[in-house]
């Protein structure tokens, strides 16, 4: 059971981390057009 815990907090970090590098390629996209 505290795989599964530690797999699922790795998960949402990494999860939370692409989506904080997606959101700033788009504003530095908005930037550059």
């Amino acid at each position: 059971m505290l795989i599964i815990q530690v797999s699922v907090i790795s998960f949402l970090g990494h999860l939370r981390a692409t989506f904080r590098l997606a959101t700033a390629f788009i504003q530095w996209q908005e930037r550059t057009v």
